[in-house]
């Protein structure tokens, strides 16, 4: 590094300069922040998930994995949402809770060629494979099977109402 450049960097620091780093992130096309998008479990109309206990923990657990590989991870509203804030977008990738059949996001950032991974699939989309699968139909016919065993002859199946791999790859599981 020149003389110059050096002098300009330790005047900087002496007056207590920081650069902006959402400048930087803008020039890099990098910010450093991956998206959390917490899918509601009863529409999409809302915005509070149930099951917060569950909920803190994943995105306790997605945030110590980012910091991890050097990423931060911000808890954003819904982009397709239109009372979403445009800084929603701004992030390097999404992660996404439970996508729901014909999930708009999951449309909108395949079609905007933004990395995303979601825990579990969009029931309705194959054209995608940045998934996690959760194991539902392996857990369902586990928990059927204690039951079976326990000596259990009328099993009822209770679920949730979205339309999201969970539930639907439960109840195909508990039909079959």
């Amino acid at each position: 590094m020149d003389l110059s450049r050096q002098h300009v960097r330790e005047v900087a620091r002496q007056l207590g300069y920081r650069p902006d780093v959402v400048a930087q992130g803008l020039r890099n096309s990098r910010l450093g922040v991956l998206a959390l998008v917490l899918r509601p479990l009863e529409t999409l109309d809302s915005f509070l998930p149930e099951g917060v206990d569950y909920f803190l923990r994943f995105a306790g657990q997605a945030a110590l994995a980012a910091m991890e590989l050097g990423y931060g991870l911000m808890l954003v509203a819904d982009p397709t949402r239109e009372d979403s804030p445009a800084a929603a977008l701004a992030c390097d990738g999404f992660l996404i809770t439970e996508p729901v059949a014909n999930d708009p996001l999951v449309a909108m950032l395949s079609e905007e060629h933004i990395p995303f991974l979601s825990v579990g699939r969009d029931p309705e989309n194959a054209g995608y494979d940045s998934w996690l699968d959760t194991g539902t139909a392996s857990m369902t016919r586990q928990v059927l099977q204690h039951l079976q065993d326990a000596g259990a002859t009328r099993i009822a199946l209770v679920t949730g109402t979205d339309r999201n791999s969970w539930n639907l790859d439960t109840e195909s599981t508990y039909r079959d």
